[in-house]
């Protein structure tokens, strides 16, 4: 998309890189990461998704976690629509495509962000990942939250007294 388009003030608006492109700069950010595993998700013949294990610490332990980062593009292809003109609803493969090129480009930006939080010692991956943490019944930590499910949470390790 042009500067100065009308999605231009979301952020990575302007993108034009392909989606497949970013998809493999993120799995790259991922590799260069320490990931072990990395899992793409599939939904309607497209990349929703995507899972990865990294290590992590707890207390003297190495841990490995599995985390799922979702890309969803519903909303921001409504900003989109929502901010096209009436009658050029001929547009919508362009206006999906577009959202997946921003949605993919935020994930990569947030990624590297949080990485680099990582890499100065700020953050440690669990503490920068929790919300996407994959429980054992295949959910995230924030999906059992927002079910109001807090008790079926994985229990963390007990506080020393």
């Amino acid at each position: 998309m042009p500067k100065g388009s009308f999605v231009s003030d979301i952020y990575m608006g302007s993108t034009g890189i392909p989606i497949h492109r970013t998809i493999s700069e993120v799995q790259q950010a991922l590799i260069r990461a320490g990931a072990q595993a990395i899992t793409t998700v599939h939904e309607k013949g497209k990349i929703s998704g995507m899972s990865f294990s990294i290590p992590g610490s707890n207390e003297d332990l190495q841990v490995v976690r599995t985390y799922t980062l979702p890309i969803r593009t519903k909303k921001l292809l409504d900003l989109i629509q929502s901010r096209r003109k009436r009658g050029a609803s001929s547009k919508i493969e362009q206006d999906i495509i577009q959202a997946e090129r921003i949605a993919w480009r935020q994930i990569l930006r947030w990624l590297e962000a949080q990485f680099a939080l990582i890499d100065t010692g700020m953050s440690e991956p669990g503490e920068v990942f929790l919300p996407y943490q994959t429980q054992g019944d295949g959910r995230t930590v924030y999906q059992v939250f927002q079910a109001g499910e807090r008790k079926a949470l994985s229990a963390g390790p007990s506080p020393k007294k």
